[in-house]
């Protein structure tokens, strides 16, 4: 009989959580489990969601089952914000699965399932920075989190050791493993598609200096910052480029400093793309200034892709696996971080441990501690 496992998630849309419980879906071995992802959201149509659809893979989105679709009132937010936990329960009773694996702030549904009564294991992917996570601002999260591990029986799942560690501190607890994030190696490292051509269709020359960034719109990304340095680096390379791939709140704000500082014929905002192996081929280097990450999975992919990255030193440095990679603080100058930007040479060799990432290989490991 197949091992029924039910991955909760806010939504599919394109972000490191989300790219990563989609992978974990289309690579487990079929035979033995049978994958369920349940979302809080509405259908977005997004990349993920299409890529698990075409697998037949089932995803059900609770937000289409709101009472109220449109819920800016505050009572009927109220009303349905309450009404996904009663959802989620019945989802449970009815499916019963033998697994229900959480991620990201989604700890508080797991508190009406009698899960111990039920027999169904419960295991939380800690895919943020753990003091962002459960942090002052978000004490009730740590305190619904703690219970679940306590009480109900609840395993984390760190992404590196330095996390793991955090983890077991903050709840107390001994019982924390370690499963890396995963991208599909292979896909990043070939491309079929020529430099030439890809930037065409970007309407970019083919002589061009491209800078790219990968991720939401969002405050922990820097995308303010990444813009200043750009702006730097335009004074010494004219035929510089910068693509940002990705959506997110910030969008708007950003797009307004581009056209603030004159740049708006320089940067590209792609938005959410199913090419990113492709585009990050071109990339003459990616830049990833964050302010916090839980790993980082695109610093991975950018490496798989051989592209030489200039990172912020707030990445874990258990996500630096090659030589490619130079870090730095956000408090140096902007300038220090464009000459980086620039410069085309590389540090010394760090051993390779891109293989420790390899999907197939993380997922592996995910299925033995599913066992």
């Amino acid at each position: 009989m197949k091992t029924k496992v039910i991955h909760l998630i806010n939504h599919l849309k394109i972000g490191g959580a989300e790219t990563l419980v989609t992978e974990y879906a289309l690579n487990i071995n079929k035979d033995n489990f049978n994958i369920i992802i349940v979302t809080m959201d509405k259908f977005n149509n997004s990349i993920n969601e299409k890529r698990l659809i075409n697998a037949d893979i089932e995803v059900i989105n609770l937000g289409e089952k709101l009472l109220f679709i449109n819920d800016q009132n505050k009572f009927k937010y109220i009303i349905n914000k309450f009404y996904k936990f009663i959802l989620f329960f019945n989802l449970v009773k009815k499916r019963k699965p033998d697994i229900i694996h959480t991620h990201l702030g989604l700890n508080k549904y797991l508190l009406p399932i009698r899960n111990k009564a039920k027999g169904i294991k419960l295991y939380y992917t800690v895919h943020s920075d753990v003091d962002v996570l459960f942090g002052q601002k978000q004490f009730k999260n740590r305190i619904i989190t703690k219970y679940c591990i306590k009480r109900k029986g609840l395993i984390p799942i760190a992404l590196h050791k330095k996390m793991q560690n955090k983890i077991n501190k903050t709840f107390n607890t001994k019982n924390c493993v370690i499963v890396p994030n995963g991208i599909d190696i292979e896909k990043f490292k070939t491309t079929d598609k020529s430099r030439k051509s890809i930037l065409h269709s970007l309407n970019l020359n083919e002589d061009a200096f491209i800078v790219g960034h990968v991720g939401r719109f969002v405050p922990a990304k820097n995308h303010k910052f990444l813009i200043n340095v750009f702006k730097n680096i335009k004074k010494t390379v004219n035929s510089s480029h910068l693509i940002l791939i990705g959506v997110g709140k910030l969008d708007r704000e950003i797009k307004e400093q581009v056209n603030k500082l004159g740049l708006e014929n320089d940067v590209s905002f792609l938005g959410n793309r199913s090419d990113i192996p492709e585009l990050m081929n071109v990339m003459d280097v990616f830049v990833f200034p964050s302010i916090h990450e839980g790993f980082g999975n695109v610093l991975i992919e950018a490496q798989a892709a051989g592209v030489r990255c200039v990172v912020s030193n707030n990445i874990p440095k258990e996500a630096i696996l090659t030589n490619l990679v130079k870090a730095l603080s956000l408090d140096d100058p902007i300038e220090e971080w464009s000459r980086e930007v620039i410069n085309s040479t590389t540090s010394e060799k760090i051993d390779d441990n891109l293989d420790k990432h390899d999907i197939n290989n993380v997922v592996k490991k995910l299925q033995e501690l599913y066992k």
